[in-house]
């Protein structure tokens, strides 16, 4: 990593303690500074109570065009989130990385409002992609024909509008099963990426006696 990265990456980082969005919370890991892990703990929205495990990978060529990747989970189900690597997409505020413009503090609060107003993020689209998702099924007969699959999880992008109770049950399954205080919960995070700082353990619960 460049002097000058480096650099950059502190100033990153101390942007990020003045502008941190309410419930995330990550620190750069000490052994590789591109690598920022930690914790989201939604707070209202479908998956109020969750506390998830969060990734924040930044480019390597960083400052670049190139995105920082954000990962949640593995299984973890949201119209934004790829279910089989818990990468979530940020394209839906990036197009690409502008440095002039952009920092990662902007990426952590736009993971916030994913979690927090998933539908906000889905109205943002074009008018066209709503009423093809309206008129989409859960698995249509021809997928190629419903714009809902342009979004990493075409199912949770179609059950969100259509199917909102649907949506709701799977998005209390993933708070109950991947939080970070579940007995049931596993680190789906690739095994590079399992470096996490920060752990959360529900508290026992002690008899009061007279």
């Amino acid at each position: 990593m460049m002097l000058t990265q480096g650099y950059l990456l502190v100033a990153e980082y101390n942007l990020l303690r003045l502008h941190h969005p309410a419930g995330i919370f990550v620190m750069p890991d000490t052994q590789n500074p591109l690598l920022w892990s930690g914790v989201v703990s939604v707070r209202s929205g479908y998956y109020t109570g969750g506390i998830f495990d969060l990734r924040l990978q930044i480019p390597s060529d960083f400052p670049s065009h190139e995105l920082p990747r954000v990962y949640l989970p593995k299984g973890f189900f949201h119209p934004y989130v790829q279910a089989q690597t818990g990468e979530l997409s940020i394209t839906s505020a990036f197009s690409r990385w502008q440095p002039d413009r952009h920092h990662l503090w902007h990426v952590l609060h736009h993971v916030r409002s994913l979690l927090t107003s998933p539908t906000s993020c889905i109205r943002e689209h074009s008018a066209e992609q709503i009423h093809m998702l309206t008129r989409s099924s859960i698995y249509p007969i021809d997928p190629a024909d419903s714009s809902c699959m342009t979004y990493p999880n075409p199912e949770a992008a179609d059950l969100i509008v259509n199917h909102k109770t649907l949506f709701e049950a799977r998005a209390r399954t993933c708070v109950m099963t991947l939080s970070l205080w579940s007995p049931s919960y596993k680190n789906g995070v690739d095994p590079l990426l399992d470096v996490h700082p920060i752990s959360f353990h529900r508290a026992a619960t002690t008899p009061l006696h007279n």
